[in-house]
């Protein structure tokens, strides 16, 4: 053992190692533990990450209610209409600003148009009060009413006028006149102008020796 210390083909003895080992230990003893961020520390982290996203919640948020408020019906069909209403309410939701239901008929009825004005008191004095999918219901069936009631005044309006009048066919000879393709009636026998030269014309009592010299 005392040959294999000494041995200079290891280059470094043992005790040399040995002592080396427990300098280490000793400086090891000397540095305080790391010590894990406390929850304080952490819940500090978190929500300075959160609040950017808060942030562009709210900022959607706004815009999205005041599209949903100002939202008319203008030109579109009710389908149209109450489908873009609900897609907002639905974006709305997906932010944390959820709109009740309440709010979204009395809103929907806010912005119909002016023809849909009288079922306005209909579906608000309606106890227990419309959801959404009623409310967008009872117009769906005023509006397929109103597109019936349409169909029915134009078919009126055609029959009192006497419908559409058929061209008269031109003339089937071709030939000269004013082109409406009627006939002049023949004229009575009466109408006819007598002989004053005192000659009969041929008759069917007549033969051929009957002419008067």
């Amino acid at each position: 053992m005392a040959d294999m210390e000494d041995n200079p083909l290891f280059g470094v003895s043992l005790s040399s190692i040995a002592s080396s080992s427990s300098d280490s230990s000793s400086l090891s003893d000397d540095v305080p533990p790391v010590e894990p961020p406390s929850t304080t520390v952490l819940q500090t982290v978190n929500i300075k990450s959160h609040v950017p996203f808060c942030d562009n919640e709210l900022h959607r948020a706004v815009y999205l209610e005041a599209e949903f408020r100002n939202l008319v019906q203008g030109d579109m069909t009710i389908t149209q209409y109450t489908g873009k209403l609900k897609h907002l309410a639905d974006a709305l939701r997906d932010v944390g600003q959820p709109v009740h239901e309440t709010s979204q008929v009395l809103n929907m009825l806010r912005g119909l148009s002016s023809k849909y004005r009288h079922i306005v008191p209909v579906i608000a004095a309606k106890q227990p009060p419309h959801t959404f999918l009623s409310a967008r219901s009872y117009l769906l069936l005023e509006e397929q009413y109103d597109k019936e009631q349409a169909k029915t005044a134009a078919h009126q309006a055609l029959l009192t006028t006497g419908g559409p009048r058929l061209p008269v066919p031109a003339a089937a000879d071709g030939g000269s006149g004013s082109g409406t393709g009627a006939q002049s009636p023949a004229p009575h026998p009466s109408a006819v102008p007598a002989r004053t030269d005192g000659k009969r014309g041929r008759g069917r009592g007549c033969g051929r020796g009957d002419y008067q010299h």
